[in-house]
């Protein structure tokens, strides 16, 4: 990050590639993070989430009350038929219905709990429509289900005029929950996690006011960069010696006693040295 800190303009510049390099060395931030929300998500979705069974019906809807004894269908029937169904959809979720599915049901549920449960839909671009019926209990869905199947066309014929439905399938009983889906939940709580990680590695990006490098001491003073202090421990181990240190040969591949012994050379020499003149 350059970070401009000028008196007149205190602005931050973003570098991309070292923010990109400081998210890969906080890598176990991502991994905590993914992790743990991942986990949350899973025991979140399996045991405070209540599992939910649909169960469907599919029905046929014509715009003519004889066109099974007819044996030209002409385009334009076809296409009224499906304009139909948008209508039929509905007319499917309406009070009159509903509450004609309650009674055949002996009120064992009021027809705003009906229309809480049941929606439809169209199959494609086709005269067809299905009707889902979505509760906690798979004999409760499939039951409602086909009750819709034996109320709807009558109701339909009466509203509708010249208008018919016809039940394609019949709705079966669950075995599967529909909902929750607890691998897709937890791919969301892994996502989560990692979106939670970056903002928590880019706030410490931000905030880091450490000088790093040249470009941060001389953004910070304001002046060029005249020199560098090399860094003596990555050239002591350049030389392979296994022991480093600074010295008269100490870490240029001199152990202990060679540099002992070069440094009282060097000393008694500077001593004769001192001692002639």
């Amino acid at each position: 990050m350059d970070k401009n800190s000028s008196a007149p303009n205190q602005e931050i510049e973003i570098d991309l590639v070292r923010l990109l390099f400081a998210c890969l060395g906080k890598w176990w931030v991502f991994l905590i993070c993914g992790v743990l929300a991942t986990a949350v998500a899973i025991v979140y979705s399996m045991l405070f989430l209540t599992p939910m069974y649909q169960s469907s019906i599919s029905l046929y809807v014509n715009n003519r009350m004889d066109r099974a004894s007819s044996d030209y269908v002409s385009t334009s029937d076809m296409s009224a038929s499906r304009s139909l169904v948008t209508t039929c959809i509905t007319i499917s979720r309406s009070d009159r219905v509903l509450s004609a599915v309650s009674r055949a049901m002996d009120n064992q549920f009021s027809s705003s709990y009906l229309k809480s449960v049941v929606s439809a839909k169209q199959q494609g671009q086709t005269e067809l429509f299905t009707v889902t019926v979505t509760t906690v209990n798979p004999e409760r869905s499939a039951m409602i289900a086909n009750t819709i199947a034996d109320v709807f066309p009558g109701v339909l014929s009466e509203i509708v005029e010249g208008s018919s439905a016809k039940v394609i399938d019949y709705a079966k009983v669950p075995t599967h929950r529909s909902s929750p889906d607890n691998t897709k939940n937890a791919l969301i709580g892994l996502l989560i996690g990692i979106v939670l990680a970056g903002v928590i590695v880019f706030i410490d990006f931000l905030t880091d006011v450490r000088v790093m490098d040249e470009e941060d001491l001389a953004a910070v003073c304001g002046y060029p960069v005249l020199g560098q202090i090399p860094d003596f421990s990555q050239i002591s181990g350049k030389h392979g010696s296994k022991n480093s240190g600074y010295g008269y040969g100490y870490g240029y591949g001199y152990g202990p006693e060679e540099t002992r012994a070069i440094e009282e050379n060097a000393h008694a020499s500077f001593k004769t040295d001192h001692s002639s003149q």
